[in-house]
């Protein structure tokens, strides 16, 4: 500790602005109250055990509670330690991590950890093991060992990736390019009867531009610049369905997590889980969009800070709007979500006269079953993808969160106020 130098630090807005961008920067933030049990000097003891040396530390007012303190405490992991070590240590015992860039700030209670900053994604990711192929027998690659392996060589790379990092780049192979291929001329076929005028409009230009082709599967390194251009979202790369609470938190930095495996061969028409096809097919083109693209970042933020309850119907919402809802174009119901716009089979089920076809209100629809293996029993529609985010907007406000948060589109992070 003697040859440690403590550096003052000016904190704006929540921000450790000490080396804020060094890739090697680990920053730990915790909120001291009296008699809670948390104390500053665990803190540093575990950070000491796990090869980490104190760099900075700062005390300031709580922005939660007033009169009370929180310490910003910056280290730097030792040569060959790892700085997810000391998330995991510290966030396992007496406080939460943040790496790379903005601190995080917790309360006793009331408020969970959440991501401040697209440096915290990195850690959520965590996969839904129902509909991976390793654990859920009813996949098609479940039996499939050389599909499986495939499969794993693939989200390696996204399991390794760090937000900064150049985005990964997927060499496929002629059999998953074939498979690509056979969706690709379904969708292209069929999307002028089924799916929205907003999604054929930019399905139109993203062939334009060369980036949708039946002979290529797109690089998310290429789609992510074409998308950033557009509406300001990002790519990162994900290793399978996230949970709920992950998915919808990256949107909130409008990031989307994008898995670039493929789907089975057996099974073109229809997959359990995400696969490149369908982020390609089917969410880049609406991502593409202005208003689906404000309007994903909205429900991202209605996420951050959320109860689980609120979170698990957020993402039943999402679930039956951006991946299965219909709307009303015309006097005909069109397709604007991308589970359906990517699956040949679901979205002729989706449009026929076999499922209900239900108007949409949240309140009852956030509170419905839905399937990964089979096809939705029921859809829901609205009269244009305009009145699905009003009536969504409308059902966002009456979230209850234990504190007020803005999204700061400069320096994209999320601020409590």
């Amino acid at each position: 500790m003697e040859d440690t130098i403590l550096h003052q630090k000016n904190i704006i807005n929540g921000e450790f602005k000490f080396k804020e961008n060094d890739p090697n920067k680990s920053v730990v933030s915790v909120v001291i109250k009296p008699n809670n049990g948390v104390k500053l000097w665990q803190i540093l003891q575990i950070a000491a055990k796990n090869g980490f040396v104190l760099e900075g530390i700062e005390s300031r007012s709580s922005l939660i509670e007033n009169g009370e303190l929180e310490f910003l405490i910056g280290f730097k992991p030792s040569d060959g330690v790892r700085k997810e070590t000391i998330a995991n240590a510290i966030g396992n015992d007496v406080a939460k991590v943040s790496i790379k860039g903005n601190v995080d700030v917790f309360a006793e209670k009331g408020i969970d950890w959440f991501p401040r900053s697209v440096y915290d994604l990195d850690k959520c990711r965590d996969v839904v093991a129902e509909v991976d192929p390793e654990l859920g027998f009813q996949h098609p690659g479940f039996g499939d060992r050389s599909y499986r392996a495939r499969r794993t060589e693939i989200i390696k790379h996204a399991m390794e990736f760090s937000a900064g990092d150049p985005l990964p780049h997927a060499v496929y192979s002629q059999a998953e390019i074939d498979t690509w291929t056979y969706v690709f001329k379904k969708v292209k076929g069929y999307i002028g009867k089924y799916a929205c005028k907003e999604y054929i409009e930019q399905f139109r230009a993203l062939e334009d531009c060369g980036l949708l082709r039946e002979d290529n599967i797109p690089q998310i390194r290429d789609v992510s610049a074409y998308l950033e251009k557009k509406t300001g979202f990002s790519l990162r790369p994900v290793g399978g369905l996230v949970t709920p609470r992950d998915f919808l938190n990256s949107l909130a930095f409008k990031v989307f997590q994008c898995t670039q495996y493929i789907r089975h061969p057996a099974q073109p028409e229809h997959s359990p889980e995400p696969d490149c096809i369908h982020e390609m097919l089917g969410h880049v083109p609406m991502f593409a969009d202005p208003d689906v693209a404000q309007f994903s970042q909205e429900i991202g933020m209605a996420s951050i800070g959320a109860s689980d309850e609120d979170v698990d119907k957020l993402g039943t919402l999402y679930w039956f709007t951006i991946e299965f809802g219909l709307c009303k174009q015309g006097n005909e119901l069109k397709a604007y979500g991308a589970a359906l716009l990517s699956s040949a089979g679901e979205i002729e089920h989706a449009l026929s006269d076999v499922p209900e076809h239900l108007p949409f209100v949240p309140e009852e629809t956030a509170v419905q079953p839905y399937q990964y293996y089979t096809y939705q029993p029921a859809y829901y529609y609205t009269g244009d993808i305009a009145e699905a985010t009003q009536i969504l907007r409308s059902y966002l406000s009456k979230i209850k969160k234990p504190v007020d948060m803005r999204y700061n589109s400069k320096t994209n992070t999320v601020e409590i106020i």
